[in-house]
């Protein structure tokens, strides 16, 4: 191997001291820009991620919300035809009511005017019985 005079040598380690520093130059200019935009990329992107995910979260609850509506509303049907039912036979049952009231009023008159008609009976017989026990 050859061996470099000491000029030589010199020169040498300037130009590779200035190429470094040239290089840790552009490393030092370059780089933090270089890792500037990455950042701001990945900041864009979660943000769009997490945009995203919350339009997909209140897109579920817009339609857990919409199914939990329309399954109070069917109940509320349910229930109100049950008890539309109901007062329709409770009104069923009150016209029976009324009738069988109606039937009882109608049969207490015949009773009563046959009581009375009885005891007319009564009286004149009576009368009748007075009147055969004095002509004996």
């Amino acid at each position: 191997m050859r061996s470099l005079a000491a000029s030589q040598s010199r020169e040498v380690w300037t130009t590779t001291t200035g190429a470094i520093d040239r290089v840790l130059k552009v490393v030092q200019t370059s780089v933090p820009p270089m890792l500037e935009k990455i950042r701001r990329r990945n900041d864009a992107r979660y943000r769009q991620q997490r945009e995203a995910h919350y339009r997909s979260v209140d897109a579920a609850r817009l339609a857990s919300r919409t199914e939990w509506q329309g399954r109070i509303a069917r109940e509320e049907l349910l229930w109100q035809a049950k008890v539309n039912k109901a007062e329709l036979k409770h009104k069923g049952e009150l016209g029976a009511m009324q009738m069988r009231a109606e039937g009882a009023e109608t049969s207490q008159r015949v009773l009563l005017s046959r009581l009375s008609s009885a005891e007319e009976t009564i009286h004149r017989l009576e009368s009748e019985l007075s009147k055969t026990k004095s002509e004996v």
